[in-house]
């Protein structure tokens, strides 16, 4: 049996510079470490990205160019210290968490290709409360953001009004316990072990990408499918290498 409400967990979340995972960088990383009836440490990361930051995004998370280059670490550097603390949550038997979990770690799988010229290792198990609402409550209708998803199960909401990235993972892990503490037909939650909800994560996204994708195709949409893959997206290219696009 697994108390959800105990386990200690490993909130992860980034602000970037935009939402393509294949071109965009990493601008703030977090990662939350949440021991119940311990402490919360955060561990966050100001990055330069090495390229600049578009106005539209430095207005959501309010970090100029400027700011990064001044003070943001460079970002090969940054980025192998966000792979290390991953690392290491999952060494010590932590599940990482993230809502749409997915972006981020494609995110950060690309930005490993990119400047340590290797793919991001999944180290243990990865959790997701946006994909386990979509499998436990799929005919809600409304918007499925962090905010919306907060609301519907009673997760206060940052009272800096979000895209903080040591906010947003701390709110992805108090909304996962929250998920899992709710009643459902469709999961029993204390019966899986974080490696076996990981794998039914893996799979509701895939089933709910596919479904998903069916629809958006009879409206004629045929661009920006979702991807089933799942923590981590599939290469769009495999020719596409960290020397393609490093500047």
């Amino acid at each position: 049996m697994t108390d959800w409400a105990t386990l200690p967990l490993a909130g992860l979340d980034f602000e970037t510079t935009g939402v393509d995972v294949e071109q965009d960088r990493i601008v703030t990383a977090a990662v939350v470490y949440d021991l119940p009836g311990q402490r919360v440490d955060a561990w966050s990361l100001l990055v330069d990205p090495q390229v600049d930051i578009p106005e539209a995004a430095t207005a959501i998370h309010g970090i100029s160019t400027e700011k990064a280059r001044q003070f943001g670490v460079d970002a090969p550097d940054a980025v192998a210290e966000v792979v290390d603390q991953l690392a290491v949550a999952w060494r010590d038997g932590l599940p990482v968490v993230g809502f749409n979990v997915a972006y981020d770690l494609t995110l950060l799988d690309r930005e490993s290709r990119r400047w340590l010229d290797e793919p991001l290792v999944i180290g243990g198990p990865v959790l997701d409360p946006l994909v386990i609402d979509r499998r436990v409550d799929r005919y809600r209708k409304g918007p499925r953001n962090l905010a919306a998803v907060c609301a519907q199960y009673g997760v206060p909401a940052d009272p800096g009004g979000g895209h903080d990235a040591v906010a947003d993972a701390s709110q992805a892990v108090r909304l996962l316990r929250a998920v899992l503490a709710r009643p459902s037909f469709e999961l029993d939650p204390a019966t899986f072990t974080p490696a076996e909800l990981s794998a039914k994560c893996g799979r509701w996204h895939a089933g709910w990408a596919f479904q998903f994708a069916d629809y958006l195709r009879s409206q004629g949409r045929t661009d920006d499918l979702p991807d089933p893959a799942w923590p981590v997206r599939d290469m769009p290219d495999p020719a596409l290498t960290r020397k393609d696009d490093r500047q």
